[in-house]
Order: structure tokens, then sequence, then C-alpha cells
């Protein structure tokens, strides 16, 4: 964790939460082992480390790409040495398929050497039309975007914390092994539980019984997990806070995408959000925009969607991904692996609930 605040950035939020940093990277099955590989000189001080995150525990799991960083002065005294520390992680943990979300462009060129693919995500967004007014959004036409047709084919049963092992067992991780990564039950557990900073909405996606099948009603096994986060900034300095209401992740095929979608587009008008977005690659554009989301133009200076809430940063900020070549399905979300959390501010666990999850 010093480490993190020394070269990485200072305050950086796992350079000061020891909470956070142990959610991310303590292994499940070893509790006094962390999924990080480290490079030391010959007198023990460290110089570089490349982290990990378990998409699933099975015995050959998906791995999500995390910390990579080695310090300045090791880099130019060992210049291959961070590659040599991310082939020892790679060739020392067993897997079937890594993928690193939020790999920053200054890393590019590293990826294409190692002969790993590159991805743009876009960021899909769909704006409330009903407020008078927008602080986090930029757009000219914002009060022009209408609703689509409702279509009320699915519902969206939300997991409570204290029966999410519970509601979870309902749905069937393992329906869909062509899609890459595989999340599994203990994953979206330990990730969206019981989280120190964010509230996550997690809602299982089921099929709506018709009449002649409400008797059964409960035996319709959920078709999708779909996780949410509403996040807040301030406006007007401390007087109040402006939303927007966020997809970070979506297990399960996509054919009820179009409806999922106008069904959170709903919540995100009645809780008086700005805009619904969903930060993905890897997902059926058609079906996107049959929910009524529309790709973000990331150089357009028309319409500004921000990306980055701490601090707020009111650009058009693009998310890039790297992963494995693979004749699978790829999908990555915005939360995937370590990312969707706090960046920029040092705040403590009380404050992030009581303000960030309430405006």
């Amino acid at each position: 964790m010093k480490f993190m605040g020394q070269h990485w950035r200072k305050d950086h939020v796992l350079s000061w939460s020891r909470e956070l940093f142990l959610k991310d990277f303590q292994d499940q099955k070893v509790s006094d082992r962390l999924n990080i590989g480290m490079v030391k000189d010959s007198e023990c001080k460290v110089l570089g480390i490349f982290g990990f995150i378990f998409y699933n525990q099975s015995e050959l799991p998906d791995l999500a790409g995390s910390l990579w960083k080695v310090t300045d002065d090791a880099q130019k005294q060992y210049p291959m040495l961070g590659i040599q520390l991310r082939n020892f992680v790679i060739n020392n943990i067993p897997h079937r398929f890594f993928a690193a979300p939020g790999a920053g462009l200054q890393t590019r060129t590293v990826y294409q050497v190692i002969r790993m693919n590159w991805h743009r995500m876009e960021q899909f967004y769909r704006i409330n039309p009903s407020l008078p007014e927008y602080h986090l959004i930029q757009c000219s036409d914002a009060n022009e975007h209408s609703t689509s047709q409702f279509l009320a084919d699915v519902e969206l049963i939300k997991v409570h914390e204290r029966t999410a092992e519970e509601q979870l067992l309902t749905f069937d991780f393992d329906a869909f092994p062509q899609i890459v990564p595989h999340k599994d039950r203990a994953y979206i557990l330990r990730r969206y539980f019981d989280y120190p900073f964010y509230e996550y909405d997690v809602y299982l996606v089921k099929r709506k019984s018709t009449p002649s099948s409400a008797g059964s009603r409960n035996k319709i096994r959920p078709q999708n997990i779909v996780v949410c986060r509403r996040a807040f900034a301030t406006v007007d300095g401390e007087s109040r806070s402006a939303s927007a209401y966020r997809i970070v992740d979506f297990l399960g095929e996509e054919v009820l995408l179009p409806s999922i979608l106008q069904i959170l587009a709903q919540k995100m008008v009645e809780a008086g959000d700005e805009y619904l977005d969903f930060i993905c690659h890897g997902f059926n554009e058609d079906l996107i925009k049959q929910g009524g989301l529309q790709p973000l133009a990331f150089d357009s200076k028309d319409c500004i969607v921000p990306n980055f809430f701490e601090p707020l940063l009111t650009e058009n900020i693009p998310v890039y991904c790297v992963s494995d070549k693979t004749d699978l399905q790829f999908r990555q979300c915005k939360a995937d692996g370590d990312q969707d959390r706090p960046n920029g501010i040092k705040f403590d666990k009380d404050y992030a609930r009581n303000v960030l999850t309430s405006g």
C-alpha cells in the first residue's frame, strides 16, 4: 500500500484503504496470501507489483489484470522488468483467459509487443428528458431525448444483501460457457456486496410469467444478472447533488437487453438521474440501441457525458481494455477487475455510504 502511494499516485485509494485493498486482492482460498506478483531487489526493496483478480474459483479460472507498476528508477535500470514481472505471474498462475480493463494509453505499445488485443470500450447513454436543467451532462439536444416504447416482458428482482447467497442460487452461472470472462457466484457476492464505499443494485432478470404460467412463476430461472450503481456529484458548491444511474456489470445472454434497458431507464426517470449509461465492450450494439441508448462520440463537443465523478470531470473520456486472443465471446463491463472504485478523493466509509450513495 505504501508502494502505491509513493510510486503510483499520492492518496490513491489503495494506498490508504486497507479494507478495499484486502477486498480486491486477499486470496479467497488462502487468507494470508495476496494475489499480487512482486519484484524486489537484493535489499528487499519493492521495485514493482502486478495485481490480479480471479473472476471465478475453478481450477482454471479467468483472470483480471489490475495493478501493474514498476518504479521509474527500476524501469530505467531494467527496461524489460515490467514485462518480466507480468510474465512471471501469467506463467505461474494457472488460468484459462486473461483480460485487463482500465488499461492506460501509455501501455498500448507494451500490450501490442506481448500480442494481446487492445479495445476501446463504448459508452452508451440515455438522457432523462424530464429534467428542467442538467449539471452533469452538456448536450445541446438533451431535452429532445424521448422515451422509447416500453417492453414489459421482463421483471427485475433486486438482490438484497442479507439474502444474496440464497437468491443467487437461482441463477445458473455455468449456462454461458461461450462468454469470457466467466464470473461465478463467489465473484458477484464478493464484488458487489458489503463494498467499502459504494452501494450496488444487483438485479435478477426474469421473463414475466403469463396468466397460464402464473402458478409456476417461482420456477422460472433468472436469465440475467444486471448490476447498477447510482453515482453522485455535488453541484453549486455543497448545496445539492446530481446523479447518474450506471450499468456496471451484466451476466447472461443479451436477447433481453432492450427490455432491461428500458426498465432501468424508467428507474432513472423516477429517481431524477440525469442519464443512464453503460460502458462496455463486446455487446450487441443493435440490441442496446433498441433499449433506447446511443453510443457516445468521444471526440464530440456537442454532447459531454461524464465518466469520472471523483472528482467530476466534464469530459468525454474513453476506457480501454486488453484481452487474450480468443474465439469465445469476450465482453467487458465498467466494474470488471478493479475498476469502478473511488478515484482521487480520500474519504472514509461513513462519508461514502451516507453522502455518495444517497446524494
